[in-house]
C-alpha cells in the first residue's frame, strides 16, 4: 500500500518559501486585499457605533448599552458577513492554489504562482462543500453526543455515591472525544481533496476517501506537527506585537497613564493618528499568514502526490 513520508510533507511548505520567497508578497497582498482591508473598511462602519455601545453601558446608573447604536452595528455586520465569507472563500482558494501550484507545478510559476480563472474555482466549490459536510458532521455528532451523554447521566444516577459521579466524569469524557475524535477523523479522510481538485482540474471530494484508506494515523500525525508549527509561530509573532504594544509611543518603556489618556480621545482622533501604524502592522502580519498559508498547506499537496498522484518535481 502507498504510504506518504511525515518529514518530506511537512517541510514542504518551508521548502517553498526559501525557494520562493518573493512570492510570499504577492501572498501577503492578496491576503491584505481580501481580508485585512474590508474588515478595516467594516470597522470605519461601525467602529463608531461599538464604542458608544461600550460608553454608554452603565452610564447614568443604566445597565443596559445604547439600543439604536446595538441595532445599527448589528444591522451593518448582517449586511457585511455574506461579502465577508465570499471574500475569505476567494482568498483562501487564490492562495491555496498559488501554494499547490508552487508544490506540484514548480514551473508553472508565472505572476507568483497567482491566477484566477477554473482552477480557483474549483477549490472555491470544494471548501464550500467541505464546510457544509462537516458542518453536518458535526452537528449529527453533537446530537449523537447528547443522546450518549444522556444515557450516561442516567446510568450514572443509578449507582451509589461515589461511584455515579466517577460514571459520569469517565462517560461524559469518552463521549466528548468521541465525538470531537470521530469528526476529526472525517476532517483527515477528506483532507486530500483539494490538492485532488486541483492536480485533476475538476472537483473530487470522496475520492479523497478512498485515497486516504489506511492513512488516518499518518495523517493525524502530520495535522499535530502542523498544528505545533503554527502555535510556534503565532507565539514568537504575539510575543513581538506585544512587545510593541508595551512600548507603545512612549520613550523609555511603558506608561500606562499615557496609553489610557491617548484612548480616551474621539476615535477619530487616535485612529487618524494610529492608521499608519495600523496598516503597516497589518501588512506585515499578512506576510505572516502567507507564510503561515504555505507552511499548513503545502504538506497536502505532498501526501497527495506521494499517495497516488502522478510523480513530478515537487517544490
Amino acid at each position: 500500500m502507498a504510504t506518504f513520508s511525515i518529514s518530506d510533507a511537512l517541510e514542504a511548505g518551508f521548502n517553498v518559501i526559501r525557494r520562493r520567497p518573493v512570492s510570499l508578497l504577492a501572498w501577503g497582498l492578496v491576503y491584505f486585499v481580501l481580508a485585512v482591508l474590508p474588515s478595516a473598511a467594516l470597522f470605519s462602519l461601525v467602529g463608531g457605533d461599538i464604542f458608544e455601545v461600550f460608553r454608554t453601558a452603565g452610564a447614568g446608573g443604566r445597565p443596559e448599552p445604547d439600543l439604536e447604536s446595538l441595532v445599527r452595528v448589528n444591522s451593518t455586520l448582517t449586511l457585511y458577513q455574506p461579502i465577508a465569507f465570499l471574500a475569505a472563500i476567494a482568498g483562501r482558494a487564490i492562495l491555496t492554489s498559488a501554494v499547490f501550484r508552487a508544490v506540484l507545478e514548480p514551473q508553472n510559476r508565472g505572476f507568483f504562482y497567482l491566477r484566477l480563472g477554473k482552477d480557483e474555482l474549483w477549490q472555491a466549490l470544494v471548501f464550500l462543500c467541505l464546510y457544509v459536510l462537516l458542518f453536518i458532521a458535526a452537528f449529527a455528532m453533537a446530537m449523537g453526543g447528547a443522546a450518549a451523554g444522556a444515557v450516561v447521566w442516567l446510568l450514572g444516577g443509578l449507582a451509589a455515591a461515589p461511584w455515579a459521579g466517577v460514571i459520569r466524569a469517565v462517560g461524559l469524557t469518552a463521549v466528548v472525544l468521541t465525538s470531537v475524535g470521530a469528526l476529526i477523523w472525517v476532517g483527515l479522510r477528506l483532507s486530500l481533496a483539494p490538492p485532488m481538485t486541483f492536480a485533476d482540474r475538476t472537483f473530487r471530494l470522496f475520492e479523497s476517501w478512498t485515497l486516504t484508506r489506511g492513512q488516518g494515523g499518518r495523517l493525524f500525525g502530520l495535522a499535530v506537527l502542523i498544528l505545533v508549527v503554527v502555535l510556534v509561530i503565532e507565539m514568537v509573532v504575539g510575543a513581538l506585537g506585544w512587545a510593541a504594544v508595551l512600548g507603545f509611543g512612549v520613550d523609555g518603556g511603558f506608561d500606562p497613564h499615557r496609553f489610557q489618556a491617548f484612548f480616551q480621545q474621539p476615535m477619530e482622533a487616535w485612529i487618524s493618528e494610529l492608521l499608519p501604524a495600523i496598516l503597516a502592522f497589518s501588512f506585515l502580519l499578512s506576510l505572516v499568514t502567507a507564510a503561515l498559508y504555505a507552511i499548513v498547506t503545502a504538506p497536502w499537496a505532498v501526501a497527495y502526490r506521494q499517495l497516488g498522484a502522478p510523480q513530478t518535481e515537487g517544490a
